[in-house]
């Protein structure tokens, strides 16, 4: 079944998302008179790689330009007849639909007036609400963390949500994602994407690749009336694009760091130890630049993140009496020997001065994992320590751009991140305390994006995009390993021991999970006139293997719960209608 799917998918003439990750520019020509000018050659060149694209104008004066990457650019517009005009410093945003109209002047082609754009303040081509944050604001903004995301509160109707509650987590499973709503829609409704492929995780609802703010060109977040092909979900579409090389090299090094040198004591730490010491590094570089001019590009970046967090842990441990037993000291409640229960009376008779006999061997072995307190003269919360937590992220991204010719242009990205986050447990040993959220936890990730844009007439352009994204979680993995502790430990036909009364300890952590996604879109578009026509079925392809057990080793032998599962999407485009459907298949 999974074969023919995808099969039927190669065979349908269909198209993705329509520009979701370029732009376009259109425009009207005039003579002085008002009437259109037809037959004219319009000549559109990005400013930063000298590349050009020729289109021409229809008999009705109207040009529509190819799908365009995010830049600056310039049009010449060129009619037998009339003075040549070239309009520069045209901007051009993700997604945006720039209109840009020339009134010609009667001359000679030579001569050429040359004008520079200012931005328009309304964009009068689409219907979709949405704002875009650019390269300069995200990296002159302080962020706490240095993720994009924080900026998406700064559009109207979006709101910063608390990471876990229900339906707004959003998240990575490690943490330290940043989670927002958008119009009253669950923050896990919303739809990521990074150079026009999907980038969300179907597993929590966040996105999947975290790339640096220095390796992003701009993002725009949409969060009304947008068009069909971002129909996945009911929140906001979040539609971010990486830098690329130019002709000329451009880059930068740069760390930003916290420490604790003016931050007050934590109010739980030991008074009598050294203030704990919060240090926080994120550091990195970014480099482009070009292969073969106006042909080929480059551009990488890197980024590190080391956050050392104190931490300050308040546990309950049996002093060295009561582990003997020993409760006849003031501040001990009374203890009953269980084996005089009487139950006419429902009473129990009460140890002799308060000393526990006959404690059973396992439970003794029980109570020495834990340490000696120390805090003296307290029975409670008498065992404070304040470990360190060790975090550490590596990313980085790379990305190429080919400009084959004016009709072909092609560019290939791949993104790689590691966390690991060493967060001590509350007790030492294998007592540990802290259940799955302490231990190792870990996030890898990995991602890549080939797109090809080809026009084959001037009323027929393609693009074609195909995306893969892998994520691999630990979570509440101990220091020594998922072990099972020893036999003396255990109680027979009993699956947790616990203590009650005292801090529980647990050598447990949560199931492991290695999801991907390979994803597949094509975009064909056809002009007629006035009227234009774009259908989009892009498909995608779901493996999740989040069935094991957290104490069998990580590995997926033949028929190891391996799930795959295939989401067809179709949109038709029309200048007056709009559909959108969506089946599924698994295997």
């Amino acid at each position: 079944m999974l074969k023919r799917l995808l099969f039927l998918c190669l065979l349908v003439p269909v198209s993705m998302s329509a520009q979701v990750d370029t732009s376009s520019i259109v425009g009207t020509l005039h003579d002085p008179t008002g009437a259109v000018i037809s037959s004219a050659n319009i000549t559109i060149t990005d400013q930063d790689t000298n590349t050009s694209t020729v289109v021409h104008a229809n008999s009705e004066g109207n040009f529509t330009s190819p799908p365009l990457r995010v830049g600056t650019y310039a049009v010449m517009v060129e009619a037998a007849d009339f003075q040549s005009q070239t309009r520069t410093g045209i901007t051009l945003q993700v997604q945006d639909r720039r209109r840009v109209d020339f009134t010609m002047t009667v001359g000679q082609v030579s001569q050429n007036v040359t004008v520079t754009d200012q931005a328009a303040v309304i964009q009068t081509d689409k219907s979709s609400l949405g704002q875009v944050i650019s390269s300069g604001t995200m990296t002159d903004l302080p962020l706490n963390g240095r993720d994009y995301l924080q900026l998406a509160t700064l559009s109207t109707g979006v709101i910063a949500t608390s990471t876990g509650t229900n339906g707004n987590s959003g998240g990575s499973s490690t943490g330290g994602q940043n989670s927002f709503a958008a119009n009253g829609a669950r923050g896990t409704m919303n739809n990521f994407l990074l150079d026009g492929i999907d980038n969300n995780s179907n597993d929590d609802g966040g996105l999947i690749l975290r790339t640096s703010v220095d390796a992003i060109q701009e993002f725009k977040i949409q969060t009304n009336s947008f068009s069909a092909e971002f129909g996945r979900g009911g929140g906001a579409a979040i539609n971010a694009v990486t830098k690329s090389g130019s002709n000329a090299y451009h880059g930068g090094v740069f760390e930003f760091f916290r420490n604790s040198a003016l931050d007050a004591r934590g109010y739980f730490e030991d008074p009598a130890v050294k203030k704990a010491s919060y240090q926080q590094n994120q550091f990195g570089a970014t480099l482009g630049g070009l292969i073969l001019r106006n042909k080929l590009f480059w551009f990488g970046d890197y980024q590190g993140t080391i956050i050392r967090n104190p931490m300050t842990y308040v546990s309950s441990v049996p002093d060295a009496a009561q582990r003997a037993g020993d409760f006849s000291g003031p501040g001990n409640a009374i203890i009953y020997d269980p084996s005089t229960y009487n139950q006419d009376t429902n009473t129990r008779t009460p140890f002799a001065n308060n000393i526990v006999t006959g404690i059973d061997p396992l439970a003794q072995r029980i109570i020495n994992l834990y340490p000696l307190p120390n805090q003296p003269g307290k029975l409670k919360n008498n065992y404070v320590i304040s470990p360190v937590e060790n975090d550490r992220i590596n990313q980085g991204d790379f990305r190429g751009d080919y400009h084959i010719s004016q009709g072909d242009q092609l560019f290939f990205r791949w993104s790689m991140s590691g966390r690991t986050d060493q967060r001590p447990a509350p007790l030492p040993g294998i007592a540990s305390g802290g259940g799955s959220s302490t231990g190792l936890a870990s996030e890898n990730t990995m991602g890549a994006a080939l797109g090809e844009t080809h026009i084959f007439n001037s009323t027929t352009v393609n693009e074609f995009r195909m995306g893969f994204n892998h994520v691999a979680i630990d979570r509440g993995v101990p220091a020594g390993g998922n072990i099972q502790p020893p036999a003396n430990l255990s109680v027979p036909g009993v699956p947790t021991t616990s203590a009650s009364g005292l801090t529980l300890f647990a050598t447990e952590g949560l199931p492991a999970r290695r999801c991907s996604w390979i994803c597949a879109d094509d975009h064909l578009q056809l002009r007629a006139r006035a009227y234009r026509r774009r259908q989009s079925g892009p498909w995608q392809a779901y493996h999740r293997d989040g069935c094991r057990d957290p104490l069998e080793p990580i590995q997926h032998p033949s028929g190891a719960c391996p799930q795959w599962e295939v989401l067809l999407y179709w949109t038709v485009h029309s200048e007056s209608k709009r559909w959108h459907g969506r089946q599924r298949a698994s295997r």
